[in-house]
């Protein structure tokens, strides 16, 4: 993960885009949020977290999540505060207006898009590596 988030700060950053990198978060930071907020976290985002706690990245179009508990933006059930998802969702960002979900029945990740999202396994994204290697191949394409 470490090598994919350095690629993107190398090749396609640019100074106007609109990039954000929070502080990486610990261990203890995860566990107690974890705890707190009554959620498991998927190990490969764990990793990404220790990298950066959150971030803004690709001009703005793709939004993670932190373990901040008091961030608009924190690791969640809740989207945008409008009422919960299926309860095997856990929302780990935001690519415009469709949340970035963990989906622990299936154990992989999607862009969830209403109810179309369990009838086409096309949606879904094998781990969160492959998340960011989609975004950043659309971006040097």
């Amino acid at each position: 993960m470490e090598e994919r988030i350095e690629f993107i700060k190398e090749y396609i950053d640019c100074p106007w885009h609109n990039t954000i990198y929070n502080l990486p978060a610990t261990d203890s930071q995860i566990e107690e949020f974890e705890k707190a907020e009554n959620v498991i976290i998927p190990d490969d985002y764990k990793e990404f977290l220790k990298i950066t706690n959150g971030a803004l990245l690709f001009d703005g179009a793709l939004r993670l999540y932190s373990v901040n508990r008091d961030e608009k933006y924190k690791i969640d059930y809740n989207y945008l505060g409008e009422g919960k998802l299926e309860k095997e969702l856990l929302i780990v960002g935001i690519h415009l207006i469709y949340p970035l979900c963990y989906d622990s029945w299936r154990k992989k990740y999607l862009f969830y898009d209403d109810f179309e999202y369990r009838f086409d396994e096309s949606y879904y994204y094998s781990d969160f590596y492959e998340v960011i290697d989609d975004y950043i191949d659309w971006k040097i394409r």
